[in-house]
């Protein structure tokens, strides 16, 4: 007869177990459990009956039970795998705060991503300092620690190249790999990113690859079904069904795919062993939960948790499942060797002949143990009845004298049958008063009575019941006791605390409490109704109050919502040192006042005036920052339209000085050249060949040259060079120096086109604009040097209205209308703040033998075109130039197709996302202008809750730079909610560097800002 190995080693090792114990402890005994326990919380990211956390959770048990301490476990489930996604962090941290409010855990172990996420993020407000081991953290990297201590664990990393060259070793034929991958969860995503730029990339070359990505499981089906034998299915991810409004589970989906592959299925995880998969390179959620375990109790033995280093080396074993190698006819010796084997049948007598003599002797010393352990058992319970009758006398010792009042009643409350002297003290009462008497006589109230008794019926025990009780003289005493029943006998024991006392303390606190209460009530009527904000602060900048109007200031609904957080980050960079500079002055005794500009919990930006003064207790000791703050942002505005006034003033000057010094000096300088230039070609005909002087005078010649384009910079500078003046098209002129620019550029650097057509035509002079070009270009590839990187040539046209003008130019000669513009964006070094502060600079350059006048010249050109130039830039992220020139009004394209495009009109509803309130009204009117219903959100945790709140939206305009929650991830968040969303970014980069960031994620479209309603209809169109 077969019988699994398994069951076989489980009824040896009782047998074996059962006689060993039997002659080591031939009595029973009973343990006492020494010292205290240690507490320990385990986060499990996922849900009960999720396979992988629940071994993990098992495994830690086990090693916790085994361990030399007692080990108290507490077990909280984050459900991410249902509901995936960060906005109910808040949520769950305020809940297990509540939980474990007085209940302090000495060290918290996390299973997975989520919870290691949720558990580093919400450390300081859920466990403080604790320590905290992680386990199943997938593809785990050192820098995720970075900046955080006391952390430690073990990496769950899975090698997928193993099982695949298991496979490949097992089936020698193979050449079609299957792989079902998905991105319903971080986890799933994560691995179905590695094996596509990690494995697919090599396993192309010399396989047949099927990728079945976020499929159904009917897709599964049909794709499997058609597989040719050559063929093995690997699951890095799951089936995107679900069953009754839930997923499938890590087995169902493991099951349902084995049963209709008609070749082997591989996996890389435990829990799908048993469903009909072959096998793999497996890790196991118990050697990850023993694992962590282990680490912990280090820990918890005085091991500082810096000190253990993260295991990178990831637990697993090669397994297979014999039922399945048989249904594909794998034989044993194609398997490496070490291999373990579930579901083998084995002969009991062939295979374990020694172990069966070895265990029927050892029966028989079970016998014959358990005989001798029946004699010393005898000599035990005698020795236990004598202990009993001291124990019996101790008790009545410690009953009679102790210093709290004992008592034993019916539970009836017909008879007393016992008390002590502490109890007929307090009630001032003699024992023959009391034993034999009812006991009901003693209650106040008979009501109390009865539920007292009913509590007690129900549970065997009460603690700290409150009642009143009535002493010798008729008098109330408030009591609390706590009881135990024998409900065979129907007697029930009890202690008793006079706390008649300390009731009427509490009555009076209570009346203090209360006329207190009134007087904080009177006192914030008053500050609430103040129309200027008033706060308290601790030295630390934390809000310890604030009234109304100062909530309405920082964009706060309830004080509740800020109640202890520092105010520091609603504080703009710049005075964020200043503010808490005063904070700490005012502790110091020395009131002051501040300026500064803050950001509210919506976004909304203000500037503020606050008055500090140091607020004192009674024994004059410093407590609090009392602050008065009031509004400013009016009369800031006011300030910046009179510094722009003025900057627009001395720019005029500036420029139009400059321009006529320019303009003189090269006019004069010309003249000069002429003479010089004709002077010497003269020389150089008259000179005989041979003379001496011919080299002399063609080096003046050369110099001469120089100096001629040097002239014509200056006067490109004054805007006074443009000579030939002609209607072309942009486009076609960057196409017919295509060649130019490309041989005048680093090998480094790549040429990418963005020309939009059709262009209206422009009026300049061709070379001057060439010129132009051609600068901007040399500048951007001297930019990115020596490093590969790329320059994009984009065209265009923008109407210009005053708001658009008023934001990116100083000139106010610069009139409104559209304008044809010229973008070059390179991703080279960059520009900080001071050196954008010059770039038009005549004489400033970078360069080491630079003249500093290719910018100021480009400028000039422009400005002479009657057009303007505005830049972005900043250090290590590349710049943007982009010259706009008035359009003549002459189309390239037939009107009717224009005609077309300008009658396009949209229906349904947007969704608007921007931190910046001009740019949500601007693009809000926009919008409706085109026909849409507009819904607007300032960051992307509001964008969030709106696409949640609101259905039907159809697609999202979503700015990239935002605080809290940036473009980014907000876009993550949005596509996880609707993978079909259509979601345009809009951004003051280059739509080239952001089109890097978002490849292959789905991006519908770019709008580059600042952008026209005629760019903004584009953008839309084409999605």
């Amino acid at each position: 007869m077969l019988i699994p190995i398994r069951t076989f080693r489980a009824v040896l090792a009782f047998l074996i177990t059962s006689a060993l114990f039997c002659l080591a402890a031939p009595v029973p005994s009973t343990a006492a459990e020494d010292g205290k326990a240690n507490r320990v919380l385990y986060l499990n990211s996922y849900d009960r009956g999720f396979k992988w956390s629940d071994d993990i959770e098992s495994g830690l048990a086990e090693r916790f039970k085994s361990a030399d301490r007692k080990i108290e476990l507490s077990v909280e489930y984050l459900d991410a795998r249902r509901f995936p996604g960060s906005v109910r962090y808040d949520s769950l941290a305020t809940a297990l705060s509540g939980k474990y409010d007085g209940y302090k855990h000495d060290l918290v172990v996390v299973s997975d991503n989520f919870a290691f996420d949720f558990a580093t993020q919400y450390r300081k407000q859920l466990f403080p300092k604790l320590p905290i081991v992680f386990c199943g953290y997938n593809n785990f990297r050192p820098n995720v620690l970075k900046g955080i201590s006391n952390v430690t664990g073990v990496n769950e990393e899975i090698d997928f190249a193993k099982t695949i060259q298991l496979a490949i070793r097992v089936q020698p034929s193979l050449r079609t790999l299957a792989f079902i991958t998905s991105t319903g969860d971080p986890s799933t995503r994560r691995n179905a990113e590695v094996v596509e730029t990690q494995l697919f990339p090599e396993l192309s070359k010399s396989h047949n690859l099927v990728v079945l990505k976020d499929a159904s499981l009917a897709e599964i089906r049909a794709r499997l079904g058609a597989l040719p034998p050559d063929s093995a299915v690997f699951l890095p991810g799951v089936a995107t069904d679900l069953i009754d409004g839930r997923r499938l589970t890590s087995v169902e989906n493991g099951r349902m795919i084995s049963e209709t592959s008609p070749v082997p299925v591989y996996s890389f995880w435990d829990f799908h062993l048993g469903t009909g998969v072959l096998g793999g390179h497996i890790i196991t959620g118990l050697d990850q939960g023993r694992t962590a375990a282990d680490i912990a109790l280090r820990i918890l033995g005085g091991t500082p948790a810096d000190s253990i280093p993260v295991i990178m080396q990831t637990p697993a074993s090669t397994i297979f499942d014999f039922n399945v190698m048989n249904r594909y006819g794998i034989k044993m010796t194609a398997l490496p060797e070490g291999s373990l084997i579930i579901n083998q049948p084995l002969k009991l007598w062939g295979h374990y002949k020694e172990q069966i003599i070895l265990a029927a002797a050892c029966a028989f010393l079970v016998m014959s143990a358990l005989s001798v352990a029946l004699l010393l058992l005898n000599r035990r319970l005698k020795r236990t009845q004598d202990e009993v009758m001291k124990s019996e006398e101790k008790f009545r010792n410690l009953f009679n004298n102790s210093e709290t009042a004992m008592f034993r009643t019916m539970l009836d409350g017909s008879v007393v049958l016992d008390v002590n002297q502490k109890f007929l003290d307090m009630l001032g009462m003699t024992r023959e008063e009391t034993i034999g008497k009812p006991s009901a006589v003693l209650w106040a109230d008979p009501k109390e009575r009865e539920e007292m008794v009913r509590r007690l019926v129900a549970d065997g025990r009460i603690s700290d019941y409150e009642f009143r009780m009535l002493d010798r003289q008729r008098g109330i005493k408030n009591c609390i006791t706590s009881l135990v029943l024998y409900r065979e006998q129907g007697i029930l024991e009890g202690s008793i605390l006079d706390i008649t006392e300390r009731k009427q303390a509490e009555r009076e606190l209570f009346l203090r409490e209360q006329a207190l209460a009134n007087s904080e009530r009177f006192l914030k009527t008053i500050i609430d109704s103040e129309p200027e904000c008033i706060k308290m602060l601790d030295i630390d900048g934390n809000l310890l109050m604030m009234n109304r109007a100062g909530l309405e200031m920082i964009e706060a609904d309830s004080f509740e919502q800020v109640k202890g957080k520092c105010v520091c980050p609603l504080i703009t960079d710049p005075y964020r040192d200043a503010f808490m500079v005063l904070t700490k002055q005012v502790f110091q005794g020395i009131p002051g006042i501040l300026e500064f500009e803050t950001i509210g919990l919506k976004g909304g930006h203000i500037w503020l005036e606050t008055h500090a003064v140091p607020f004192r207790n009674e024994h004059d000791e410093i407590v609090a920052l009392l602050g008065i703050t009031r509004n400013i942002t009016e009369r800031k505005r006011a300030e910046e339209d009179r510094v722009l006034l003025e900057r627009q003033l001395l720019q005029a000057q500036k420029m139009e000085s400059l321009g006529v010094l320019a303009g003189g000096i090269a006019h004069d300088f010309n003249n000069i050249l002429t003479s010089i230039v004709g002077n010497t070609e003269l020389a150089l005909m008259r000179l005989n060949p041979e003379s001496p002087a011919i080299d002399n005078l063609k080096r003046i010649e050369k110099s001469a040259v120089r100096a001629t384009d040097l002239a014509k910079q200056m006067l490109a500078y004054s805007g006074k060079g443009k000579f030939v003046v002609e209607t072309i098209d942009i486009n076609r002129l960057v196409q017919e120096m295509e060649h130019m620019l490309d041989v005048s550029i680093s090998k480094k650097a790549i040429f990418r086109y963005n020309l939009n057509q059709p262009l209206p035509s422009v009026q300049v002079d061709a070379t001057q604009i060439r010129q132009v070009v051609m600068n901007l270009v040399i500048n951007a590839s001297e930019a990115i040097g020596e490093r590969n990187g790329v320059i994009a040539i984009t065209t265009g046209c923008m109407d210009c209205d005053k708001n658009y003008l008023k934001n990116v130019v100083l000139d106010t000669s610069i009139k409104t209308g559209r304008y044809v513009y010229l973008e070059i964006t390179d991703t080279g070094c960059g520009m900080d703040k001071e050196t954008l502060a010059k770039v038009y600079d005549p004489f400033f350059t970078t360069k080491f033998t630079g003249r500093g006048l290719g910018m100021a010249a480009v400028q000039g050109i422009v400005r002479g075109h009657n057009g303007f130039i505005t830049v972005y830039s900043e250090p290590d992220r590349g710049t943007t130039f982009k010259v706009f020139l008035p359009a003549s009004g002459k189309m390239v394209l037939n009107s009717d197709l224009q005609t077309q495009r300008d009658d396009w009109r949209g229906e349904g509803k947007v969704l608007l996302v921007d931190d910046e309130e001009t740019v949500r009204d601007i693009g809000r009117e926009m919008l409706q202008e085109l026909g849409f219903t507009v819904i607007s959100a300032n960051d992307g945790n509001e964008a969030i809750k709106m696409f949640k709140a609101i259905p039907g939206i159809d697609f999202v305009i979503l700015d990239l730079t935002m605080p809290q929650m940036d473009g980014e991830e907000c876009f993550r968040e949005l596509k996880q909610l609707k993978s079909d969303l259509k979601v345009v970014i809009s951004s003051g980069f280059s739509e080239q560097e952001v089109s890097q960031k978002f490849a292959g994620k789905g991006m519908a479209g770019f709008i580059q800002k600042p952008y026209t309603l005629s760019v903004l209809k584009e953008a839309i169109q084409k999605i």
